[in-house]
């Protein structure tokens, strides 16, 4: 959330996970629908994308707000946003955060003019804004859809689990619900690991936690989406067909912290007789199967699924704007994690902040590296999870508190890191 706009969230993000996150981990909110949307027909189209994240004056609780969202960047037109956050597990704080969120979505109904203030509290050029009014239709709120997104800490184990979860489409509350943001989807099987170039080269497979794996793995995925992306959100009339907002809407699992920083949680596990790249070049030869057996992916591969042969074109692989614009290589990337100190952008996140909306990396910047485990000392990223599905207002209670449970339960699964 750089660039244009460093967002009210940010900061109280900031103040949340860094000042108090000495106390607990804490899990964030975010609650958003398009069904209820406000105007304000002299915004301009720079002015409307800088309000992305402001905040609705006088629309704030303990724990909680009520902003802004630029998506899909239409001028003059913004959505209503609520954000959350509280103490990771503190079930009876999150339940008093959602009854008072669920009481302010009532005054909503009832509500028509908004004053939009930045991060300083200082009021936006363009105000005030009017609700859309949709004739014969009541209480919105509650017949509205409303999108959930979450951030909280997360273990790379966990990160493997439901990259599979995704790839065998389960029912999980942290695990995408839109099918294509699934088509290059990517788990490393352990399988993998058995082929002659690994037998070889690091002399096995002991050095492959599940934490190492599960980093391999959203690396690939990643890896296998770089594509070229729609116009940015600063020139939004570019775009054709859905909205991009960078490389975050390719995958539904985002790191807030830079990948420097995840790459430190499993960095010294690694075998130092071959590169990054080289391991994970070998594995993108490699397709998941529902039955677990090898399969080639032809894309990347030659050879045998016993002794694969890359062909060189995994590196070809790029990020860029609209034409082709400033690529980034997923090459260049992996390199830029390893050869960069934890803590600061790699390539990657650097890359979304240039043109997009930095959200990658952000908590690093903002001086928030890591968080700590539930109940244990252990360190671990932050993730955003998006795309969980839409919800009635009626139903948000019991969504919000099934996702926090997950996170919970995975916590609880692995308190400390693993040696297997």
């Amino acid at each position: 959330m750089f660039s244009l706009s460093f967002t009210i969230l940010a900061f109280y993000l900031t103040h949340l996970f860094l000042v108090q996150a000495a106390r607990t981990p804490k899990i964030g909110f975010e609650i958003e629908t398009p069904h209820m949307p406000i105007f304000n027909m002299e915004c301009t189209d720079e002015a409307n994308t800088a309000m992305k994240g402001h905040q609705v004056l006088g629309q704030t609780g303990n724990g909680w707000f009520l902003g802004v969202d630029t998506t899909p960047a239409v001028k003059s037109l913004l959505n209503l946003e609520y954000d959350l956050l509280c103490d990771l597990g503190d079930t009876q704080e999150l339940e008093s955060i959602i009854g008072n969120v669920m009481d302010n979505m009532a005054e909503l109904d009832t509500r028509e003019t908004f004053t939009i203030q930045d991060s300083k509290g200082s009021r936006d050029s363009c105000n005030p804004w009017r609700k859309m009014v949709f004739p014969g239709v009541s209480k919105v709120s509650g017949k509205a859809t409303w999108d959930v997104q979450a951030t909280a800490p997360l273990m790379l184990e966990a990160v493997q689990d439901l990259l599979i979860a995704a790839f065998q489409k389960e029912d999980h509350p942290l695990v995408i619900r839109q099918k294509n943001w699934m088509k290059n989807l990517v788990y490393v099987q352990k399988n993998w690991l058995d082929s002659k170039y690994f037998q070889e080269a690091t002399g096995g497979s002991d050095w492959a936690t599940k934490d190492v794996i599960g980093f391999l793995s959203i690396m690939l995925t990643n890896i296998k989406e770089a594509r070229e992306l729609t116009a940015s959100i600063f020139h939004p009339l570019r775009r054709k067909g859905i909205s991009t907002q960078g490389p975050k809407t390719l995958v539904w699992l985002m790191p807030r912290n830079s990948w420097t920083s995840v790459f430190s949680l499993v960095e010294k596990k690694l075998p130092e007789s071959v590169q990054l790249w080289d391991i994970l070049e070998h594995l993108a030869c490699y397709q998941n199967t529902k039955d677990g057996k090898l399969k080639l992916d032809k894309r990347f591969c030659g050879g045998t699924v016993g002794n694969p042969q890359p062909n060189g074109k995994l590196q070809d692989k790029t990020w860029s704007l609209k034409g082709g614009g400033d690529p980034l290589s997923v090459k260049t990337w992996v390199e830029s994690i390893v050869s960069r100190p934890a803590g600061t952008l790699d390539a990657l996140s650097a890359w979304d902040a240039k043109h997009f909306d930095g959200q990658i990396g952000a908590f690093d910047k903002l001086g928030k590296t890591l968080e700590q485990v539930l109940d244990s000392r252990r360190e671990v990223s932050l993730w955003e999870f998006r795309g969980l599905g839409y919800s009635r207002k009626a139903d948000l209670p019991k969504r919000i508190n099934q996702i926090q449970g997950a996170v919970v339960k995975f916590h609880k699964k692995y308190p400390q890191e693993p040696t297997s």
